[in-house]
């Protein structure tokens, strides 16, 4: 069977599901505040790619981890949502599901 990912664009290993989850509220934060990812990315002094690439979650696009966060830290504040939150999901990693996985684990439960 099959596995069921996360709606990568590419099954890169690298685009974080977290940063994905991440880049989408801050993407709808951004939008419901008329802003456009030009004129948030001034406002923030970082390249407007980059923002773009947290809002898609492409890792591949972006420096290193630690820059990742500080930039996200810097988004949240700028847009006023709730930081903690939003940094919090980094630590949130949800592992792809394995469908064969879970129907031998529940066949191993149920034959006890």
């Amino acid at each position: 069977m099959d596995e069921i990912k996360s709606n990568d664009s590419d099954n890169n290993p690298k685009n974080n599901s977290s940063l994905k989850r991440i880049g989408n509220f801050i993407k709808e934060a951004r939008v419901s505040r008329n802003k456009s990812i030009e004129e948030l990315a001034s406002d923030l002094k970082i390249g407007s790619h980059q923002l773009q690439a947290i809002e898609e979650g492409n890792e591949d696009h972006l420096p290193e981890k630690v820059f990742i966060k500080a930039m996200v830290r810097r988004i949240s504040e700028k847009l006023k949502v709730d930081t903690d939150f939003i940094m919090s999901e980094f630590k949130t990693e949800r592992k792809e599901v394995n469908i064969e996985e879970i129907v031998q684990e529940v066949s191993k439960k149920s034959e006890k």
